[in-house]
């Protein structure tokens, strides 16, 4: 199909190619397909941290979807945008499009209570809205049914204990949220290596990251964000361990990707800083 085509065609870096086939999409004469176009046209400015600009593309897709009574399912690009502001470090705007995105599914499929819930509810945590957060959880938890469901629920546990400040009780959750083998969720590897990062633990960070290597999923693409940010954690991995070659290949590969990216972004910044150090020991 045009969207695996795409998608292939993005993670091996030609992101041309990449946006001809979303473009495509885009226009398909099947309204779901339409939406998934309008969703997928973000995905190379976002896998390249260039996030305002693919706010403004989410933005011109959910106008589409307003003008146009064939399409629904714009909560798919209200949480795309979530994705861009958490990382851009807007939590205040992630939270309101993750919220956004939450009540248009509501409306649309009333019986789904777990759509992006643990997304929400890592936000909540980030902006140290603790007992908020808690709260979904446990309403998260009385409402999950498929296995999917178990394991996003452990990524929101992992969350409000790594942000309420228990590393090592959050740990076991983002372990458990990273057994997904058949959609890999990408931020659960993330954070399980982040959190062995902040246990001192590089070497088990560095395994979570590398199950991530062979990954081309459907869902990577989705989070393409996170998916760039895998080279930044592992830099920092090598780092600790005291790899200076290895981590300099790694964040001069993510810098390297996110050359055009927003500038503000902490992680861009800090590798830029660690990348120079490397580069000019004292």
């Amino acid at each position: 199909s045009l969207y695996k085509l795409g998608r292939n065609h993005l993670f091996l870096g030609d992101l041309a190619a990449a946006d001809s086939c979303f473009q495509e999409l885009s226009h398909s004469d099947d309204a779901t397909w339409r939406v998934s176009g309008l969703v997928a046209l973000s995905y190379a400015p976002m896998y390249e941290g260039r996030l305002q600009e693919a706010i403004g593309v989410l933005d011109r897709g959910i106008n589409l979807i307003e003008e146009d009574p064939e399409l629904k399912l714009s909560q798919h690009l209200h949480f795309q945008k979530a994705v861009a502001y958490e990382i851009a470090g807007d939590l205040e705007q992630a939270l309101e499009q993750i919220q956004t995105a939450i009540q248009i599914n509501r409306e649309q499929s009333p019986n789904n209570h777990t759509y992006k819930r643990h997304f929400l509810i890592h936000v909540l945590a980030r902006l140290g809205e603790l007992q908020e957060a808690e709260r979904v959880a446990v309403e998260m938890g009385q409402n999950r049914k498929p296995a999917r469901d178990t394991l996003r629920h452990a990524f929101a546990r992992g969350a409000i204990e790594l942000f309420g400040g228990n590393p090592s009780t959050a740990l076991p959750f983002y372990k458990r949220a990273a057994e997904d083998t058949v959609i890999p969720y990408v931020p659960a590897n993330i954070m399980a290596a982040r959190t062995y990062f902040d246990l001192g633990r590089p070497e088990d960070g560095l395994a979570e990251l590398a199950k991530l290597e062979t990954d081309h999923s459907d869902f990577r693409l989705f989070l393409t964000p996170w998916s760039a940010l895998t080279h930044y954690y592992r830099a920092k991995g090598h780092e600790m361990l005291g790899d200076s070659a290895r981590a300099m290949e790694e964040y001069h590969t993510f810098v390297e990707l996110w050359e055009d990216a927003d500038p503000n972004i902490d992680e861009l910044k800090d590798a830029r800083i660690r990348l120079a150090n490397l580069q000019n020991p004292l």
